[in-house]
């Protein structure tokens, strides 16, 4: 929780110097909700919250009363329909060159140095799918900083979200409200922008992942604060338990501090809780795709898919070959 009037460091004290930082970073439907739901719980020292400055219909944390009292309301309303302010946006224009580092650091500086301020824990951990183009960003602002990247086999991740459907659907309120949407328009991306107006939600999805993906990796290249996990090793996998003790032994241990996990985690018991399920169903599985859909996704992620040992089962093969 935030730190009361009589918790809060001095304005002498600059937080993103002093303070540890976390951050999860992804496509978004990997899971990262449930990092900032729990691990605040099982680290001393710590506070998790998941997208602070994001617009939430809900009470507690991160609702939108929060959100403009941590920020104040040009941050978290008025900046945001300009397309000024914001994770989201400030990804969005620094990949469309409309901002420098400089820019970015200086933004991070204006409306979070107060949020920082006013929370007592010294290990501050965000999840925010929005970081996804500011890595570089997180490197020049940041001086103690921890960077884990989830990704996730894209044919589960496309399901995932034409179910969830807030990334160009029908609850995609960023489009509705006309403030932008990544596209290869956006980012220049030539090969997609002259076909991008024939794209089908599923297809904007497929291109939206390798965007994303092949972004975060050359961001994160040769960064040892950085790493990288799979969604179906730290969910999916027998070997969850073990992925997730990796994780919590990279996120609590820096350079010049450690964080202490608490005698009373149990990490059994942390996976019981599932978070962010899908709102519908409706949108099949890879395993029920038709071979249309198959081959979309295939020649628009496969090269990078099979970076991550995505997409090496016969029956995959038999879609995208096009046998019977």
């Amino acid at each position: 929780m935030l730190a009361s009037k009589n918790h809060r460091y001095k304005s002498g004290i600059d937080p993103f110097k002093e303070k540890f930082f976390v951050f999860f970073i992804s496509g978004g439907r990997t899971g990262t909700k449930f990092f900032a739901d729990v691990l605040s719980n099982y680290i001393n020292d710590s506070f998790s919250i998941h997208e602070p400055d994001v617009i939430h219909l809900s009470k507690g944390e991160t609702s939108l009363y929060y959100s403009i009292k941590a920020f104040g309301i040009y941050w978290v309303v008025i900046g945001k329909l300009l397309g000024k302010t914001g994770i989201r946006n400030l990804s969005e224009r620094y990949l469309s060159g409309k901002c420098t580092i400089e820019d970015i650091k200086e933004t991070l500086y204006k409306y979070r140095k107060k949020f920082y301020h006013n929370i007592a824990q010294q290990l501050i951990i965000e999840s925010y799918s929005g970081w996804y183009a500011l890595i570089p960003g997180i490197r020049e602002t940041y001086s103690n900083y921890k960077i884990i990247i989830i990704i996730r086999d894209p044919r589960d991740w496309v399901s995932s979200n034409m179910n969830w459907g807030t990334m160009y659907g029908n609850r995609d309120w960023v489009q509705k409200l006309g403030l932008g949407r990544l596209s290869p328009e956006l980012i220049t991306d030539k090969e997609y922008t002259y076909r991008w107006k024939d794209f089908d939600q599923f297809q904007k999805l497929c291109w939206a992942w390798r965007a994303i993906y092949e972004t975060l990796l050359e961001h994160s290249k040769n960064d040892p604060n950085i790493r990288i996990f799979k969604f179906e090793d730290l969910f999916c996998s027998k070997g969850k338990e073990d992925h997730f003790s990796s994780l919590l032994r990279f996120i609590t241990t820096f350079n010049n501090q450690n964080f202490y996990l608490k005698n009373q985690m149990n990490k059994k018991s942390v996976f019981n809780k599932k978070i962010h399920e899908n709102i519908s169903y409706d949108f099949p599985l890879w395993k029920n795709w038709s071979k249309e859909y198959a081959n979309h996704l295939n020649q628009i992620c496969g090269f990078l898919m099979s970076k991550f040992e995505y997409g090496s089962e016969p029956d995959w093969k038999c879609k995208i070959n096009h046998q019977p």
